[in-house]
This record gives C-alpha cells, sequence and structure tokens, in this order.
C-alpha cells in the first residue's frame, strides 16, 4: 500500500520488475514488451533524481553471424564507490559466467560495501540488501527487482519508469516520451563509458509512426515456443501471462540461427514464475534446452541464490531470492562457501 501525493487515501502499487532475454527482448518495470537490436552499451536503469547513487548498464552485442541481432553480454551495476560487471564470455552455448572490478575477476561468493555477489552455475545473482535490490544475470539474460518503496516514480533508461503506468515507458533523456520503446531505447547509450564507435541518433524523433521494416518470410519452428502455452506451465499461466515470452520465442526462432536461444524466453519465462512461488520443472521436456551440471550437483529449478554451508552462521542475513541452477543432492550442504565440494556431514 501507498499513500497519493496528497497522503489521503493509499492504494496499491507494484514492485518493479524488469527482464530481459534473446536478442534482445525487453519487459519494462510496467509491464510494456519490446524488442531492440542495438549493438553498444547502454543506460538500462537510473535514478532521475539520484537518491541511492545506483545505476545498471547493459552490453549488448552483435551474436549472430546471418542476422543483425544482440544478445546481452554483460550487466554493469554501479552503486556509490562500488562498480560490478557480470559478463557471460559464452553467448551461444553454455554459459561462462564471470564477476569483475575494475577488469580483475572475483572469487564468488563476493561479499563488500553491502553488495554481495552469489553463481548458481547457470545464473549470477547480485544483491543490495539495504534496498532489497536483486539483480540476476546469466546465459538467459537478465532481471532487475527493485522495491517501490526506494524506487518508485523515479527511474528512468531501457527498463522505463516504474510508474505502475505504462503510458511513459518510451521516454528519451529529458523527459520527452515516443511512443516505440525501440526507438527510445537508442536514444540510451551510457555516455559516462568511452564508447567511440557509438552514437546517439541525430535529432529527436517524431511521433510519426516508422515504417514496419521488411522481414524475410518466417515459419517458426516454434515446438519449444508452444510449451509456454502449453499444461507445463499451466500453473503459472494466472500469475505470469506467457504472451510476451511466446512472441520473443518465435522472433527468436526466426531471426537466430542458433536454435538453443529460443530456451531463454522458456528459462525467463520460468524464472517469473518462480518468483510467484510457482517451480516449474520444464526442461525434462526438451532436449534442446537440458540442463548440464557436475557430476556432484544436481539441477534444480527453484534452488536458493545463497546455497547454505557448514559454516552459516545463523546470527547473519542470507539471500532470500530463488534461482535454477546446479546444487548439492537433498540432505547436503557445501562443506564452506569457498570449496564447492558437497558434504553429507559437516
Amino acid at each position: 500500500l501507498q499513500w497519493d501525493e496528497f497522503y489521503c487515501c493509499q492504494h496499491y502499487v507494484c514492485d518493479c520488475v524488469c527482464e530481459g532475454w534473446g536478442d534482445p527482448h525487453y519487459i519494462t518495470f510496467d509491464g510494456l514488451f519490446y524488442s531492440f537490436q542495438g549493438n553498444c552499451t547502454y543506460v538500462l536503469m537510473e535514478e532521475m533524481w539520484p537518491r541511492h547513487h545506483f545505476k545498471i548498464y547493459i552490453d549488448n552485442v552483435n551474436c549472430d553471424p546471418t542476422e543483425d541481432v544482440s544478445c546481452p553480454r554483460a550487466i554493469i551495476v554501479s552503486y556509490r564507490s562500488t562498480v560490478i560487471t557480470l559478463k557471460n564470455h559464452n553467448l551461444i552455448g553454455a554459459a561462462q559466467l564471470e564477476a569483475l572490478i575494475d577488469g580483475v575477476s572475483l572469487r564468488l561468493p563476493f561479499t563488500r560495501h553491502g553488495v554481495k555477489v552469489m553463481n548458481s552455475g547457470i545464473n549470477m545473482v547480485l544483491e543490495i540488501a539495504q534496498l532489497q535490490v536483486v539483480v540476476t544475470f546469466g546465459v538467459t539474460g537478465f532481471s532487475v527487482n527493485l522495491p517501490w518503496q526506494h524506487f518508485g516514480n523515479n527511474t528512468q533508461g531501457h527498463c522505463g519508469t516504474c510508474s505502475n503506468n505504462q503510458a511513459d515507458d518510451c521516454m528519451l533523456p529529458g523527459g520527452q516520451l515516443v511512443e516505440n520503446c525501440a526507438v527510445m531505447a537508442d536514444y540510451w547509450p551510457a555516455k559516462d563509458l568511452y564508447q567511440p564507435d557509438c552514437h546517439v541518433p541525430p535529432g529527436i524523433p517524431t511521433n510519426s509512426p516508422l515504417p514496419e521494416p521488411t522481414q524475410k518470410p518466417c515459419k517458426p519452428d516454434s515446438s519449444v515456443c508452444d510449451l509456454l502455452k502449453d499444461s507445463i506451465f499451466a500453473a503459472c499461466h494466472p500469475f505470469v501471462s506467457p504472451d510476451n515470452f511466446f512472441k520473443g520465442c518465435v522472433y527468436d526462432s526466426c531471426h537466430v540461427s542458433n536454435p538453443a536461444v529460443e530456451c531463454t524466453s522458456l528459462q525467463t519465462y520460468a524464472a517469473a514464475c518462480a518468483q510467484f512461488g510457482v517451480c516449474i520443472y520444464w526442461r525434462n521436456h526438451t532436449a534442446l534446452c537440458a540442463s548440464d551440471c557436475p557430476a556432484d550437483k544436481v539441477y534444480k529449478p527453484c534452488g536458493p541464490a545463497e546455497q547454505p554451508t557448514c559454516d552459516d552462521n545463523p546470527d547473519e542475513s542470507r539471500m532470500n531470492f530463488t534461482t535454477e541452477g546446479c546444487f548439492c543432492p537433498d540432505g547436503m550442504k557445501l562443506f564452506n562457501k569457498d570449496s564447492g565440494i558437497c558434504v553429507d556431514k559437516c
């Protein structure tokens, strides 16, 4: 519940969740879907009025030799004096994930200045507990989870405005609104990073609709995509609509030569479902999207981002977030945070 601007009445508001996947497709904080194929580093989210000194960039690069499409290569999170890059070194196969500060690789799990970073083997999860912020990044893409109480009506960039109103999501720097978020996205390059090959489009776009680009005829091989509307995900449909994820999946099926990219739509949808408490075991329904865990770990679609260890201190707060990944078998836990070895007795 949130008070209105006159502190007269209370109304319900939603926290801010932005997702991106594939080549890439975005769902803004307010639920607006669009696709954008820019090849640059952009402002994914920043505060309109700096309160917490928090900003996120997204680094998109061309990722297909036959089509003009891009994929998220890295997420850069800046909080106060700490800047952490979450990077995937392999955009067309199994994830090769790395977290860095000033180009130096971090040993995960990592904690400093209120920022915690974990690795599930499929996703990296960054948490700022004081702000209740959780950012995930992996082979599928990213998610940004912000609480309304800290960020409501105070965000701009590719993820939109977090106003609980889609009408103002496609906002340019300076506040002008345009009708198409794919047009808006081009105007948000990360200006405080050195990018000599990235240029802001000349002039401010008009609100006249752009002609639709001519695309080659496509009959998608959507057998994987169809799973999104199948009974496998039926328990989640009342909580999260699969429509935008299906649109993104079909687009990827048509425009990306690597068929495994279609899996990113399913994985991102399953992750959204997990945050509503709906855990979906979907990977065993398609050979294309099978999980690959080490022999001593088991795949779980909804495991703890911060895995239990023998060294755990019951007085310390733990990350309250679930993610898919490779975990110790039931009845076992990690020997310590650094070892990665599962034991049944401490």
